[in-house]
């Protein structure tokens, strides 16, 4: 199945072998059709040949329930439609694409499939936003991959666009009422089968087991987990610091009982597609909070900065350049959004150098070319004209960190001469204990003047 596209998704739909039922293949291809541009009726809103795509959408999401095709494409569908409304009435976007591709690497095609760009009348829109909610708590679980990626985009457009309803100019008060109860309940949806994903565990293992009993490797056996942690990023993006109304509320969930999920899914657990995911909700959880004030002292001495220097300690160094990466894109969010959204002093910011700042020095010589680019990104960032100095400030943490990494991972040091200066100091310690910790970290400072 090919997704780039809602009419490659169409044309994949036909092409499935073994087929799928005719009445399946009827609706694609009228929708197909449809797909095409048309002067007269590309004017009109909510005119006939729109009508007829929200019903044959319908059609394919409740149509066959022992295929998953038909129902995949029937949500891409829907959520494209969606998303489109969105860009119409606000500037928010759609958080959609995961965790895993920086926002600034992020290359959007534009949508040129004249399905989409039909004009839709908001009550047809209002109808297909009522279908993805309804099909979100039916397949949050589902046993197919895709169907609850497709699930989670669904999830991020429909509360992205519920939200936008909430302008109390806006005329359309009791549909936004409604729209507003459904976006509360898939929350509540997806936070219950996140505690319960956490409380069973791993398909017949213990719980919080980092074993592999029952499985035959460390991705297999953990259902819907993963997804569910897609599914709440895109839900906090398109609320924004509102989410905190909702959390600190209790109706669903709790502060603690949250980042303790996120913390435990973030480092302990062994699943590496979990772990990238939990990630992203926490980049989601400090953009929130720092685009209101009354949250940022959760970001500076609160319960959400101490987990997030948690999850980062362990990220940045996590075997699997997937969970480096989203940790990685936390770690320029954790920074920029202190530095630039709520304005620290730099007390409060040196206050992270002795576990970040060794971490993020290593990650700029790390062996997978995305994570080691955008680390010297980062850097630059962070530490524009002082890297140096911020260097020397940490540097007793510096080298702890960069010979423990040696003594573990040897391959990644030597790209650089940095690397091989790590290499022979310690080959030279090995050799010879007299050369302290303090006269190396006092050796490695004289050399870091000509390195940046």
């Amino acid at each position: 199945m090919d997704f780039s596209s809602p009419s490659r998704a169409l044309e994949s739909l036909t092409r499935r072998r073994p087929a799928l039922p005719n009445d399946v293949l009827k609706c694609a291809q009228l929708l197909i059709d449809n797909n095409k541009k048309d002067e007269n009726e590309s004017d009109t809103t909510g005119g006939k040949q729109a009508e007829e795509n929200v019903r044959n959408i319908t059609f394919l999401i409740k149509a066959d329930e022992e295929r998953w095709e038909s129902l995949a494409v029937g949500l891409l569908l829907g959520t494209e439609l969606l998303a489109k409304a969105v860009a119409a009435q606000s500037s928010s976007e759609v958080y959609i694409d995961g965790p895993r591709v920086p926002a600034e690497e992020k290359k959007l095609a534009e949508v040129e499939d004249a399905l989409i760009d039909q004009k839709y009348s908001f009550d047809q829109i209002s109808q297909l936003a009522t279908l993805l909610y309804e099909a979100t708590l039916k397949h949050l679980e589902h046993s197919e991959p895709r169907i609850r990626t497709l699930v989670a985009k669904a999830v991020g457009a429909h509360a992205t666009w519920s939200v936008g309803l909430e302008n109390p100019d806006n005329k359309t008060t009791q549909l936004s009422e409604i729209h507003t109860v459904e976006r509360d309940a898939i929350h509540a949806q997806i936070v219950q089968s996140v505690n319960e994903h956490i409380k069973e565990g791993r398909d017949d293992a213990e719980k919080y087991s980092k074993s592999s009993t029952g499985a035959l490797d460390d991705t297999t056996g953990w259902r819907a987990l993963e997804t569910n942690w897609q599914c709440l990023a895109c839900w906090i993006s398109s609320l924004g610091s509102k989410y905190y109304v909702h959390l600190l509320s209790g109706e669903t969930t709790t502060m603690d009982l949250l980042l303790r999920n996120l913390e435990f899914s973030s480092i302990v657990h062994v699943n590496r597609h979990v772990r990238a995911a939990a990630i992203a909700v926490l980049e989601q959880l400090i953009v929130s909070a720092g685009d209101d004030s009354i949250y940022w002292p959760y970001l500076e001495t609160g319960s959400l900065r101490k987990t997030t220097v948690k999850v980062l300690k362990a990220g940045l160094g996590d075997n699997w350049s997937q969970v480096r990466m989203a940790a990685s894109v936390l770690n320029r969010v954790f920074w920029s959004t202190l530095q630039e959204r709520c304005r620290f002093p730099n007390e409060n910011l040196k206050l992270l150098y002795p576990i970040l700042v060794p971490r993020m020095c290593l990650n700029r010589f790390y062996l997978a070319q995305g994570v080691k680019l955008y680390s010297h990104h980062t850097w630059k960032l962070v530490f524009p004209e002082n890297g140096v100095h911020v260097v020397a400030q940490a540097i007793a943490p510096v080298v702890r960190v960069s010979i423990c990494c040696y003594t573990s991972v040897v391959d990644w040091f030597y790209a650089h001469t940095f690397s091989n200066f790590i290499t022979y100091a310690c080959s030279t310690m090995s050799r010879c204990a007299m050369l302290t910790t303090m006269s190396f970290a006092k050796l490695l400072a004289k050399l870091l003047q000509n390195w940046q």
